[in-house]
């Protein structure tokens, strides 16, 4: 079954999802060797942001949580690895 809203519904609605629809973010996991340098990163959780909420998980689905905001998470995460967000659809001023 085909679940994609076409012609008149998905006129009305394509303008209410695009208010509405949540941010993607990754929740990133740094390593660096003893001077500091990068080495490596990888993602440590995918998440939605939505208006008040963010809701996360891990890659393979063991861990996952639910936020009035992203800075809970972080500070957990923070307080054992280097750890930055990545908000893919977002574009940086250069």
């Amino acid at each position: 079954m085909d679940w994609e809203l076409t012609g008149p519904a998905r006129d009305l609605m394509v303008g209410r999802v695009a208010e509405q629809a949540p941010q993607v973010f990754a929740m990133c996991e740094l390593e660096r060797d003893d001077e500091g340098e990068l080495l490596d990163g990888h993602i440590y959780a995918w998440g939605l942001a939505f208006d008040g909420t963010v809701q996360w998980s891990t890659p393979d689905g063991t861990v996952h949580g639910i936020s009035d905001s992203l800075d809970r998470p972080m500070r957990r995460m923070s307080r054992i690895a280097e750890v930055g967000v990545v908000w893919p659809q977002r574009t940086t001023a250069g």
